[in-house]
């Protein structure tokens, strides 16, 4: 659950270039060629189709990346959304090949029920409390946000980018316009269900 940046790159890349050819695979394989590619320019460690999956038909979708299968596709509320990400820094996938996760396996389980369960911004702020106690993270950014009216904010993914939920977009504009930390840029967007498309010029 985190911006999506690698896997947006990767499928873009792949897309195009398969487009611009005249070549038309079926969706799965097309998902299964973006996943295998991010592997082995080592964008991930899984090969994160869940990530893919989603910046190709938009909203959420829950995968086995083990095994390269998409599960289910929900789709999500367009609701507005701040994203903060520090400037000077950034965090890698390969940052987290030595963790052992099999030993948060309890908690991961309680994340998938809840997801299972349409808490969609649930799992998504107590995959951040993990993905925070392991690295590290600024709450005073998360605080602020909770505190301009978001009604959920945490960390993206395995951060160190910061998201934020708001019901309306006169919250969302009034925390963007007072935002003052400095080592942060900031990105006002909504969520959306509408997947990967062409913009012809």
């Amino acid at each position: 659950m985190g911006l999506k940046s690698s896997s947006a790159m990767t499928l873009s890349l792949l897309y195009a270039i398969l487009r611009l050819n005249r070549i038309y695979l079926k969706e799965d394989e097309l998902l299964r060629s973006a996943a295998e590619i991010s592997l082995k320019n080592k964008t991930s460690i899984t090969g994160a189709l869940d990530d893919i999956s989603m910046c190709y038909y938009g909203g959420l979708t829950v995968t086995d990346n083990f095994d390269f299968r998409l599960i289910r596709r929900i789709k999500i509320e367009n609701t507005p959304v701040i994203i903060a990400y520090p400037k000077f820094y950034h965090r890698s996938t390969y940052d987290m090949k030595d963790i052992d996760f099999k030993k948060y396996k309890k908690y991961i389980q309680k994340l998938e029920l809840l997801l299972n369960s349409k808490y969609v911004y649930e799992t998504m702020v107590l995959n951040g409390y993990l993905f925070g106690s392991l690295f590290g993270y600024d709450p005073e950014i998360i605080n602020y946000f909770l505190g301009s009216g978001a009604i959920f904010s945490g960390i993206s993914g395995k951060g160190p980018a910061v998201f934020a939920i708001y019901e309306d977009n006169e919250d969302r504009d009034n925390a963007a316009s007072k935002f003052s930390y400095q080592n942060y840029n900031i990105i006002k967007s909504r969520i959306n269900n509408d997947g990967i498309n062409i913009i012809y010029q």
